[in-house]
């Protein structure tokens, strides 16, 4: 019998949390990544932008509040390097 453990996925941001921006400027979004040992798992990201917009993001769930990106680590990393 082969037990299978399922690791916890993992949220990074390089620098200051929150980020300071600039009124009137854009910023990446590529410092935010995720990671999950378990590559084939389906993850969630949830983000909930105040004081200003996030362009460049499909949101996978309309009905929760904020911008819900899902798919495996690689692909919300793919989305989130994409967007601004």
């Amino acid at each position: 019998m082969t037990i299978v453990i399922n690791a916890a996925p993992s949220f990074n941001s390089l620098g200051l949390l929150p980020r300071p921006i600039t009124t009137g400027f854009g910023d990446l979004l590529g410092y935010i990544n995720v990671g999950d040992p378990d590559a084939d798992q389906n993850l969630i990201l949830s983000l909930l932008p105040s004081g200003g917009t996030t362009k460049g993001l499909a949101d996978a769930d309309v009905s929760t509040p904020g911008i819900q990106i899902g798919g495996s680590a690689a692909a919300i990393n793919a989305a989130l390097a994409a967007a601004s």
